[in-house]
Order: C-alpha cells, then structure tokens, then sequence
C-alpha cells in the first residue's frame, strides 16, 4: 500500500513537472512567434505606423495574462479531468470558458490606465485581438486534456506491464524453488554438492530479495546470479 501511494505520488510529481516544461516552454513560444509576427506585418505596412507600440503592448500583456491565468486555472482542469466528464460537455465548457477568459482579459486591458490610454485609438485591434485570444485559450484547454489523457494512456500501459511481470514473477518462483529442491535431492548422496547446491539457492535468493521492488535488472546480474 505503501509503495502504491509513494509510486502515485512520483507519476503526479512527474505530471507536474511536465506541465511546468510545457507550460514556460509554450508560452515563450507564443510570445516569440506573435513577436515575429508582428515585426513581419510593421516591416511590410499591413498595420498603420500609428499602431506599432500598441501591437508590441499587446503581445507583452496578453502573453503575460495568459500565463498566469492558466497556470491559476490548472488545479480546476485537473479536477474536471479526474470526473472524466463526457467528452460533448467537456467541449461545450472548453468553448464558454475561452470566451470568458478573453473578456476578463479585454477588461483587465481597458482597466489598466496605460493600455487603455495606448488602445484607445486601436478598437479593430482590439475586436480581432479578442478573437485570437479565445481561440488561444481554447487551444490551450485542448492541449491540456489532451495530454493529460496520453499521460494517463502512457500511466495505464504502465501499470499493466508491471502487473504482468509480477504475476509472472509469482508463477515463476514455485517452480523455480521446485526445480532447485529436486536438485538437491537428485545429489542427496554427495554431502559436498548438496551444500554448494544450497549456497548457489541462497545466493539466488538473495539476488531476487535485493532486486524484488525493480522491473528490471541487468542482464550481466542476472547471469552472473544463475551462475
């Protein structure tokens, strides 16, 4: 039970520490792409030169908000996910959840004296700014589940293979216990052989002790116990 408890605590520890990876890594990404994206529209005149520092504005605060909103909302996700909600409603709240993290992100822009001063000239930015952003979120959310479910995949199969090597683990070990004894007792008449029969036994034995909690052992180790 102990060891149950201690090896889910390692798989949410390695959960967690894939999140983080993802999550600082993503959204670097994010800022770096929009960053280019940005200086490629400004190099080529698409966006009027009036709009260049609030582009650049934009970009700094929404990466920034995304960040942190997501990594606050992460325990709720983690939660939902652990309900294993039917995937029609799981998408339905993807979608109303992205919008309302896209207004609350629009107002926290409008309520900010610097953006809003800096903004008020660039409403179309704005409208098509809000619509990327929800689509931002709704991607994020997709990636999130999806992979906590190729995690969760990746944890079963796991699991599965431990199981089948302990249980072959366990068939094997009468028999070889039965083979060992007929030995011993096929050589009963020599005194000398018996005892090195029961050494190599213990030996063994003592092997399949120190390695009992690992899936796996070298292979050298193994032939060097049978030996």
């Amino acid at each position: 039970m102990i060891n149950h408890h201690l090896g889910d605590h390692m798989t949410e520890s390695r959960k967690s520490a894939l999140f983080w990876k993802l999550q600082i890594g993503g959204w670097i990404a994010f800022t770096l792409l929009e960053g280019i994206a940005a200086w490629f529209l400004l190099t080529y005149g698409t966006i009027p030169e009036a709009h260049h520092a609030e582009i650049y504005l934009l970009i700094l605060f929404t990466s920034v908000f995304g960040f942190l909103i997501t990594s606050t909302l992460r325990p709720l996700l983690m939660s939902i996910h652990s309900q294993r909600w039917h995937p029609a409603i799981l998408l339905i709240l993807v979608c109303i959840s992205s919008i309302l993290l896209a207004t609350l992100e629009l107002q926290a822009m409008i309520c900010i004296p610097f953006l809003h001063h800096s903004l008020d000239g660039a409403r179309s930015i704005i409208n098509v700014g809000f619509l990327w952003e929800a689509f931002i979120f709704f991607m994020w959310q997709a990636v999130y589940f999806g992979t906590s479910l190729w995690s969760d995949s990746l944890e079963l199969i796991s699991r599965q293979q431990k199981s089948e090597l302990s249980l072959l683990k366990s068939q094997m070990q009468p028999h070889f216990l039965f083979n060992a004894l007929t030995a011993v007792m096929a050589v009963s008449d020599d005194k000398g052989k018996v005892e090195e029969l029961i050494q190599s036994l213990a030996d063994y034995l003592r092997f399949s002790l120190n390695k009992r909690n690992d899936d796996y052992a070298p292979l050298g180790e193994e032939l060097e116990a049978l030996e």
